[in-house]
C-alpha cells in the first residue's frame, strides 16, 4: 500500500456503517465487544443531525477507493483553564494499515482540526495496558497525565447515573 493510494478526510454519513464496523473492530482489539450499543442509526443521527441541532461530534477517515482503513472520531470539549479543546475518542486503524504512518496522518489531521477550531489542547485515554498505542502517542509529543500530574479518569454510567439524574428531580 502506497500513501498516496490513502486520503484522509472529514466523514460523511454514508461512511456511518464502515465506522461502525472498525468501532466493532476497535471494540475486539480492546478485548471490550460486549460494551458496543452503538446503532447505525445513533451513529449517523448524533454525527450528522437532521434536525438543526449541530452534531455531537466529527470524525476523520483514513480513505483507499472507498474502504475504510480507520478512523478518528472526535469532539468539542471546555477547559476551565485553558479555554475551548478538542477530545479524540477513538483512533483507529486496522491492523494490515499499521505501521505505514496512516495512523500519524490521521492524528495530524485532527490536530490540524484542534488547531484550526482556536482549540488549546487535543485530550484522549489510552487503556493502561495498551504498550503499543502509548509508544505512538509519546513519539508524537502526548504527555501521561496519569504520570505527569496525576489524572485519574472516572465515569458515572447506567444506573448510578440515572440514580444521580433522579437527585435533581427531588
Amino acid at each position: 500500500m502506497t500513501d498516496s493510494e490513502v486520503i484522509v478526510r472529514k466523514a460523511v454519513k454514508e461512511d456511518c456503517e464502515q465506522i461502525l464496523g472498525l468501532v466493532r473492530e476497535l471494540a475486539e482489539y480492546e478485548k471490550m465487544p460486549e460494551c458496543v450499543e452503538m446503532t447505525l442509526e445513533t451513529l449517523q443521527n448524533d454525527g450528522f443531525p437532521s434536525n438543526g441541532r449541530p452534531p455531537a461530534y466529527t470524525c476523520h477517515v483514513l480513505d483507499r477507493a472507498g474502504t475504510l482503513l480507520g478512523f478518528a472520531l472526535h469532539f468539542f470539549t471546555y477547559s476551565t483553564w485553558q479555554g475551548l479543546s478538542l477530545y479524540l475518542e477513538d483512533l483507529y486503524v486496522t491492523p494490515g494499515a499499521r505501521g505505514t504512518g496512516l495512523g500519524r496522518r490521521l492524528i495530524a489531521q485532527v490536530a490540524g482540526w484542534a488547531v484550526d477550531s482556536g482549540c488549546a489542547r487535543l485530550n484522549f485515554s489510552v487503556l493502561n495496558w495498551n504498550a503499543s498505542a502509548k509508544e505512538f502517542y509519546k513519539r508524537i509529543g502526548a504527555d501521561n497525565l496519569s504520570e505527569k500530574e496525576g489524572w485519574e479518569a472516572y465515569r458515572v454510567s447506567g444506573r448510578a447515573l440515572s440514580a444521580l439524574a433522579d437527585l435533581a428531580r427531588k
